[in-house]
């Protein structure tokens, strides 16, 4: 009894060490090429495939090189597939490490960690001790894991970074395939304290989705006024129409701006105007808006008379109801309401 135990143990166990690697490999073999043809043309690129091992180095002439090592069939995690690595890339001064695994149910997820990375153009972005965890677990959603310990302007000597950052994103499909977004943004401030936005979007048919997208770059990357750009708009129009009709919303669900900002918001894509409510102190939103301002390119020094131009102009539509140092968002609707209901 124990003999036919032992041999059908062993045969598994030679499967599972030898067969199953082989089999990956010879997967591989062909998969990489096919994957790597529809990269930007390489200055060098090698593939050595082999029986338990499999390594890839590519490089660019924009200056990205790549280098990965696969453990087919690793025996300590169980899985298809483990890949390590390093990218080097002219926005990380140094390489970034990366290391990535594939389940035998399909379910995957990648991690990387960069100590710093720059932006070379005129905003001078810098993150520090940023890692990501990028996720599918099989049957589960996607999930994106942000973080970075520090975000700011590098070139600038007395421009304060901000963090820690935090975010976290969550994209899933329902029973119809219309793709579902929830986002978390936590950003820090030694001077500020917390800004935390709570964001979900959905439901959005991924054709037109991709639609929307696909207008928005072509549209940001045209001429002013071009024939390009007239037709781009026309496109991002038209997606967001069929958007709408199929029922997107989008929900604030939180904003909050240090500990006397707090706002929320829904907008149904079917109706012409959101529906906001909440209250803040317009100091407050001037301090954040100074603080970000630079990491989009925009200019801090007026920050104060933005805010409150920002404000005024909302106060003059019957958004916002003013009073001293602080706002309160009235949107049209709840205003009608009260009107109606303080009638005698």
């Amino acid at each position: 009894m124990k003999r036919p135990l032992i041999i059908v143990f062993a045969a598994l166990g030679a499967i599972w060490l030898l067969l199953l690697p082989l089999l990956v490999g010879l997967y591989l073999r062909g998969a990489v090429p096919e994957w790597t043809a529809n990269w930007p043309d390489a200055e060098a690129a090698q593939f050595d495939p082999g029986w338990f091992h499999s390594s890839l180095t590519w490089s660019s002439a924009d200056g990205i090189d790549l280098a990965l090592r696969a453990r087919h069939v690793p025996p300590l995690r169980i899985g298809l597939l483990r890949v390590e690595g390093t990218i080097s890339s002219p926005i990380t001064p140094e390489p970034a490490r990366i290391r990535s695994h594939i389940g035998l149910a399909g379910g995957w997820n990648l991690y990387g960690l960069l100590a710093r990375i720059r932006d070379p153009g005129s905003l001078a972005l810098e993150a520090s001790n940023l890692s990501f965890n990028l996720a599918s677990p099989a049957g589960q959603p996607l999930t994106l894991n942000l973080q970075a310990e520090q975000i700011g302007q590098g070139r600038i000597a007395d421009a304060a970074p901000l963090g820690p950052l935090q975010l976290l994103a969550r994209q899933h499909q329902d029973e119809r395939g219309a793709r579902h977004l929830g986002i978390n943004l936590t950003l820090a401030s030694a001077g500020l304290g917390e800004a935390v936005l709570t964001l979900s979007i959905g439901p959005a048919e991924a054709e037109a989705l991709a639609e929307l997208l696909d207008g928005l770059v072509q549209w940001a990357g045209s001429e002013p006024d071009s024939l390009t750009q007239r037709l781009a708009l026309l496109s991002v129009v038209g997606a967001w129409q069929q958007l709408a009709a199929g029922g997107l919303v989008i929900r604030v669900e939180r904003l909050a701006l240090g500990e006397h900002t707090q706002v929320t918001a829904s907008w149904v894509a079917q109706r012409p105007q959101p529906r906001i409510e909440g209250q803040g102190h317009i100091g407050e939103v001037a301090d954040w808006y100074a603080a970000i301002a630079p990491l989009t390119g925009q200019d801090a020094d007026q920050a104060e008379l933005i805010t409150e131009a920002w404000l005024l102009a909302l106060a003059q539509n019957g958004w916002v109801r003013l009073d001293g140092e602080y706002f309160e968002f009235i949107s049209p609707t709840a205003s009608g309401d009260r009107v109606q209901s303080s009638a005698p």
